[in-house]
């Protein structure tokens, strides 16, 4: 879904399942600047259905990986092959 507000073009990438929603905003500043903000949204529905034990178990992890200096894989965002192109195609759209 695009939406364009002035100099300001976003984006959102909304997962198949619905469980998240991917935003990227695209500024373009008269001065020359350009900016690209991707912001990430969890659905509350399925936050909410997590145990505390569930959550305790994943802040560990995070407190783990951070310790042995890995990578810790967040969270996933499942697209299409249709809203594959449409991200592309914003990416290209975007001057540099």
């Amino acid at each position: 879904m695009r939406n364009e507000i002035g100099n300001i073009k976003t984006y959102l990438a909304i997962c198949d399942c619905e469980c998240s929603i991917m935003q990227f905003a695209y500024f373009d500043d008269p001065d020359g600047y350009v900016d690209l903000i991707i912001s990430y949204y969890e659905s509350a529905f399925y936050k909410k259905q997590e145990t505390v034990w569930e959550k305790l178990n994943k802040y560990f992890h995070r407190i783990y990986y951070s310790i042995l200096n890995k990578d810790y894989l967040l969270y996933e965002i499942i697209l299409n092959k249709k809203k594959i192109i449409e991200l592309k195609n914003i990416f290209n759209s975007i001057p540099l």
